[in-house]
């Protein structure tokens, strides 16, 4: 699944909305994400927690 943000006036950067997260199956209310940007794609991976 490729996802395409736009940035809209936000100075501190996006706004990823509840149902995009839905749609890649993360549920969790408070998920961490490793943010990375590389050749103008922004990836965002989810941080495991450690048990």
């Amino acid at each position: 699944m490729e996802i395409t943000l736009e940035k809209r006036g936000y100075s501190q950067g996006f706004r990823l909305s509840k149902s995009l997260f839905r749609d890649l199956g993360i549920t969790t209310e408070n998920a961490t994400f490793e943010v990375k940007v590389k050749d103008k794609e922004l990836i965002l991976r989810e941080k495991k927690k450690a048990k």
